[in-house]
Parts: C-alpha cells; structure tokens; sequence
C-alpha cells in the first residue's frame, strides 16, 4: 500500500513539471477571464501567476530577442501592477485604466505563442491502454 506522503505525487519530476505548469496556465485562463470583464480586483494576482510561467519557462527556451522583450514587459508591468494595486487599496475612487487590462492580455497571449514555439505542449495525464503500453515496450 502506497504511503501517505506519496499520495498525489509524481514519480516523473519532468511529468510534475508538466504539471505544475499545467497548474499555471490553468490559473492564468482563469484569471484572464476575470481581467476581460475589467475585474480591478485580480490584476496584481493575474500579473504574478503570468510572471511565474515566465519564470518556469525562461530556462527552458533560454535568453533569446523575444524573451529578451518580454522581460522588458514584465518589469514594466510589474510596477504598473503594483502602483494600480497600492491605489486600489488606498483610495476608493482609483479606476484602473483599461489599458492596463489589455497590457495583461496581450502579455498573456505571447505567453502562449512562447510555449507553442518551444514545444511545450502540456500533458497532465495520460491514459495508457494496452496497444500504448505494447508500443512503448518495443520502442
């Protein structure tokens, strides 16, 4: 009987990988459908879920002119997020700008083009039958 402690891990780190970003993109679908309804309250949230698919996939398609701007973004975003936030919590009457709302969108958008291009299809689970497992025994 399996230990209490493995329960819900993986054996594969690649496959938690895969999982964890699968995680993340998941958050960040969810949080970018709050953010087209111009839903103030989550921007910060929204950016920070974005910077960390960054952050797990910067290593794996390396410094490049595209990550390169994309950094750019994130840096400018990060302190735009954080001012909106302070504002938000600090007076009432703040309206976040809508162009705050597209800039995460757009930067989530070349989020995914970045994934596609590094082959970064995510697998969260994988049924095997037995023709799969017959075929990956021959391989």
């Amino acid at each position: 009987m399996a230990d209490d402690d493995d329960l819900g891990k993986s054996r594969d780190p690649l496959f938690s990988d895969y999982e964890r970003l699968g995680n993340l993109l998941t958050e960040a679908q969810k949080l970018g459908q709050e953010n087209s309804e111009f839903n103030p309250a989550t921007i910060r949230k929204y950016f920070v879920v974005l910077a960390e698919i960054f952050r797990f996939m910067y290593p794996i398609v390396g410094k490049n002119d595209t990550t390169a701007e994309l950094k750019e973004d994130f840096d400018d975003l990060d302190i735009m997020t954080r001012k909106a936030y302070r504002k938000l919590l600090t007076s009432k009457e703040y309206k976040v700008p809508a162009k705050l709302f597209e800039l995460l969108g757009d930067l989530h958008q070349d989020l995914l083009f970045l994934k596609q291009n590094a082959n970064l299809g995510v697998r969260i689970q994988e049924r095997l039958t037995a023709k799969k497992k017959a075929e990956r025994a021959m391989d």
